[in-house]
């Protein structure tokens, strides 16, 4: 939790609190739910127009394109190399956008992506089995420390604090200045 006069401002401040800035320029991974893209492709533009690098997959991209936006497409996770974990392992993506599809089928990981028991990938893992794409994307941003976003809500309160961050104005307000009267959410 942190504190702002407007919700970007706090929202930032929270990000750079937890240990996970929120980046204003470089290079942003996208790949967008069907039922996300209209909205999610508002945001990316927002993104591209600030000078960000934009990476999507496939159907992302497309529409991305068709909406004047360059993307350079990359392989979902199993189908084909570099694949959208590989971009993040490879540490040339600053922000990473996944609003998972709700279509299982579609969802799950390849069983050719990697072995499928901890003891096969050689991982001290505590948990087995089958897990989606998104769960991948996820913890490959976690493990090497990669802001990403999974839903609408949060990309527009991302976009949204980058917007206060490159403003360059991040002030720190003494508490007593900030009242519930005073917030604006």
């Amino acid at each position: 939790m942190s504190f702002g006069k407007t919700f970007p401002e706090a929202f930032a401040k929270a990000q750079i609190a937890a240990g996970n800035p929120i980046p204003v320029k470089g290079t942003v991974l996208v790949s967008l739910a069907d039922s996300d893209k209209r909205e999610g492709v508002a945001l990316v533009s927002q993104l591209h127009d600030w000078g960000f690098t934009v990476f999507a997959t496939q159907g992302t991209a497309r529409i991305l394109e068709a909406m004047g936006i360059p993307a350079e497409v990359v392989q979902k996770v199993g189908q084909g190399r570099p694949d959208v974990v590989g971009l993040i392992a490879q540490s040339k993506v600053d922000l990473v956008v996944n609003t998972p599809s709700s279509d299982k089928r579609s969802n799950q990981r390849p069983a050719h992506s990697s072995p499928d028991t901890t003891e096969q990938r050689g991982l001290p893992l505590l948990m087995e089995g089958q897990h989606t794409v998104g769960h991948c994307i996820r913890v490959a941003a976690l493990e090497h420390h990669i802001p990403y976003v999974t839903n609408l809500v949060t990309f527009r309160a991302t976009v949204a604090a980058m917007r206060t961050l490159r403003s360059g104005q991040l002030p720190i307000h003494p508490l007593s200045d900030i009242t519930s009267h005073s917030l604006k959410v």
